[in-house]
């Protein structure tokens, strides 16, 4: 599945990296990302995915990004541990405006900032990794479904709900009565 509209913009468009970076992160934007990869030095790439201790074998411009290296990358950026403080913070905020909103943040509050990133395979690997930043208790949550959209949708939902609802009752590891 193709996702973003930068690609009905036509041949020769012209937009900033930050814009491409915005339009990749908010909405899994495929041309902005190829644009994106096409710019970016592999020998760079390599020393970021190393800094994450991920092994990403990179073929063409096609990274595979499972569920495990998604929630490296996020911890990554909620410890400003490979970029700095200010730049991790812009990332994560980007993908608090994600325009998806099924997966992890069906299943918690709309007031509840979830910054989270999907992925699909071939429309049979669904994937949403995300930090909800419920206050006072943070935490990371990454799902992979293999099944079609709806049913992918409908899983990660309940799953979120159920996480969601089970940390926001716990006190130091113990449930609230």
């Amino acid at each position: 599945k193709e996702y973003g509209t930068l690609w009905q913009k036509g041949v020769g468009t012209k937009i900033s990296l930050g814009e491409a970076v915005e339009k990749a992160l908010t909405e899994s934007d495929n041309t902005a990302y190829l644009l994106l990869a096409n710019r970016t030095e592999k020998r760079d790439l390599k020393h970021v995915m190393e800094g994450l201790d991920i092994d990403i074998a990179i073929e063409n411009t096609e990274i595979i990004i499972t569920a495990k290296h998604f929630s490296s990358i996020l911890k990554a950026l909620y410890f400003s541990s490979i970029v700095g403080k200010e730049d991790s913070q812009q990332i994560l905020n980007l993908l608090t405006k994600s325009v998806f909103h099924d997966g992890i943040p069906a299943g918690v509050p709309k007031s509840v900032p979830v910054a989270h990133k999907i992925g699909v395979l071939d429309d049979e690997l669904y994937q949403d990794c995300g930090i909800v930043y419920l206050p006072r208790r943070p935490y990371l949550l990454c799902m992979v479904s293999h099944s079609d959209e709806n049913e992918a949708n409908l899983r990660m939902r309940k799953i979120s709900k159920m996480v969601y609802d089970y940390v926001s009752t716990t006190n130091n590891g113990e449930v609230t009565p």
